[in-house]
């Protein structure tokens, strides 16, 4: 079913799941109507104390030649919880780094603003971070993600 569809059965569901995780990317950036449409339903979801928590991708930037980065949604909604995937340094348990199998989604978004929360962290990451592509690649102060990282790559699952 359409991603539409999922959120609004939710949304009309009584006792719905406290947490909702989704590994979903769209293809392509969806119109703006139809990303509006659905954050006005995670607004919702998150107003009744659930939580939604979707993977940041499987594209990295979302472009391989292109002008800016594409941010993809429902990743970069303001909405939900947003999870990108990194392994170990060293492919033993230790220091991390994103993961290098593909491309785990990240950036900043062109179309919602950066919430204050993510002010300092953003800060501090254009502060201390100085291999970065041309500034017009990406809106400074949209809203960055993912929020979290999680080992997805080089790990047994038993």
């Amino acid at each position: 079913p359409d991603l539409s569809e999922w959120v609004t059965e939710i949304s009309n569901t009584t006792l719905a799941p406290l947490v909702n995780v989704l590994s979903y990317e769209s293809a392509g950036v969806p119109g703006d109507l139809y990303q509006d449409r659905l954050n006005i339903e995670f607004e919702k979801l998150g107003a009744r104390g659930l939580t939604v928590v979707v993977g940041s991708g499987d594209s990295g930037t979302g472009c391989d030649i292109c002008w800016y980065f594409a941010p993809t949604f429902p990743a970069s909604s303001p909405y939900v919880t947003s999870v990108g995937s990194t392994t170990f340094k060293s492919k033993v348990v230790g220091p991390e780094m994103a993961t290098e199998d593909f491309h785990s989604g990240g950036g900043f978004s062109f179309r919602f603003h950066q919430p204050t929360y993510q002010s300092a962290a953003v800060s501090r990451y254009f502060a201390t971070n100085q291999q970065l592509p041309a500034n017009h690649f990406y809106n400074a102060g949209g809203r960055g993600y993912p929020d979290v990282s999680a080992i997805g790559e080089g790990f047994q699952v038993v």
